[in-house]
């Protein structure tokens, strides 16, 4: 790697075979440091890991959902957290609180539910189940970042901004927070998956109507991302007022074709809300999920207000970069590394990006209003709605702290930003420094994240 760099210092983005090679190394990077979570990370991550491979386990044995405060922990999940597997478990789950329920049955099902064959694949054994689910979800994540360099071509016709955002996107793919995250058995890995997807039907394809699709099948993999709902009535919105200034169509046309598409992420809930109503009397079991969760995640009822966004904010930045699995924030290169990163995105990355759309607004100024809107989004777009994307999942998290007193600060809540953050690295960093600089910048970036990997081995 440091002979690749040193090379790489030494010569321009547009030399393709270097690129390559670059590119090469950090996907077996990513392999070899995602292969190894999958394989020595300990089993179970204590981040709900037990409970989201229940689910699948549930689904496969049952072939129907779980029910939240109905359906208890299998013995097998409980003896392996115990360390005793495959012993039998002598713990009643119906007595051990949280930890004895099935507790992520208030999830959407269908990354349990697509995940079934690879636990049917791991045999009698209950840990080769929960390597394999953890294998598949590795191989989505390098599909991920291997289906973002490909959509590169379609984003940037310049070759050193294509370049840079296929580095860029190797050193956000390589945070180690993103990385355990994704690797462990959780719906994440596909949420994040299906927000890349996203992001290249809504700027890249330009495809409305995959594009609601797509977004319907994240709403069923994990409901958090509901707030991709604006980005996504943002294209609809943009696009139904270029149609209707084009004059291809007129508004008792275009009216009944913009609301299906609306609808129709909405209408692929139906079957998961009618499902809920059945059992809960309520479209989600989110309520009663935060009420069983209540006393490990805001045990003293506390009433949370703006005064406390600012020390949240603080902790949602730093754990962006590290993941909470660890509990080790600390030590010369994993404190400086946190702070890299967070001056990196949110200081510099976001801001810079804010003031490129502010500056290309009013590069149309002296038209109207509407003229000036349009003209800004048509030549700005994927700049704008990844300024909003990442902007509405931060909003998102500020409003469930404050709105519904859920303390939602960690950084993984924005990983399904992560795709939107890299394009809008590559713009900021085309901006604001030098060709030299972009190559000192992403050799930091490397430096600092291999740094840490190697500091926190011991805990893989």
């Amino acid at each position: 790697m440091a002979v690749i760099f040193r090379l790489w210092l030494c010569d321009n983005l547009n030399k393709v075979k270097l690129i390559n090679i670059l590119l090469a190394a950090n996907l077996l990077l990513l392999l070899f440091l995602g292969g190894r979570l999958v394989f020595k990370f300990p089993i179970w991550s204590p981040i709900d890991e037990g409970s989201h491979f229940n689910y699948i386990q549930f689904i496969a044995e049952n072939r129907k959902l779980p029910i939240l405060q109905q359906d208890y922990a299998s013995w097998q999940v409980l003896a392996i957290a115990e360390g005793i597997y495959p012993q039998m478990t002598t713990l009643n789950p119906s007595a051990i609180g949280l930890g004895g329920y099935l507790y992520e049955a208030f999830q959407p099902p269908l990354y349990y539910a697509a995940s079934v064959p690879a636990f049917l694949l791991g045999g009698s054994n209950f840990i080769h189940k929960v390597l394999g689910i953890r294998a598949q979800d590795l191989i989505i994540l390098l599909a991920t970042l291997i289906f973002c360099w490909k959509f590169a071509a379609r984003v940037f016709k310049d070759k050193r901004k294509r370049a840079a955002f296929r580095i860029v996107s190797c050193f956000f793919f390589l945070m180690p927070g993103l990385v355990l995250r994704n690797v462990t058995v959780s719906n994440a890995i596909l949420e994040f998956a299906l927000s890349a997807v996203l992001f290249y039907l809504l700027l890249v394809k330009e495809n409305l109507w995959w594009a609601a699709v797509t977004l319907g099948l994240l709403f069923l993999s994990r409901f958090t991302g509901i707030f991709l709902y604006g980005i996504f009535g943002l294209a609809l919105a943009a696009k139904f007022l270029k149609e209707l200034s084009a004059q291809k169509s007129s508004k008792i046309v275009l009216f009944p074709k913009f609301m299906i598409l609306a609808a129709i992420p909405l209408f692929m809930l139906v079957p998961w809300f009618q499902f809920n109503r059945a059992h809960f009397g309520t479209t989600t079991a989110n309520e009663l999920s935060k009420e069983m969760q209540k006393s490990l995640v805001n045990p003293d009822d506390k009433d949370y207000g703006l005064k406390d966004l600012i020390p949240m904010t603080d902790t949602l930045m730093d754990t962006f970069f590290l993941p909470e699995e660890w509990g080790i924030h600390e030590g010369v290169p994993i404190t400086w590394a946190t702070i890299f990163f967070k001056v990196l995105v949110f200081f510099v990355v976001l801001p810079t990006s804010i003031i490129l759309v502010a500056i290309s607004a009013a590069k149309e100024r002296g038209k109207a209003l509407g003229k000036m809107i349009a003209a800004t989004w048509e030549k700005n777009k994927p700049l704008i709605v990844s300024t909003a994307w990442i902007l509405l999942n931060i909003l998102m998290l500020y409003v469930i702290i404050v709105g519904e007193n859920w303390p939602t600060r960690i950084g993984r809540y924005l990983y399904p930003s992560v795709v939107p953050l890299i394009y809008l690295t590559t713009e900021a960093g085309d901006f604001l420094l030098t060709e030299r600089g972009k190559r000192i910048l992403l050799l930091l970036a490397e430096a600092f994240a291999l740094m840490v990997w190697a500091g926190i081995a011991v805990y893989c």
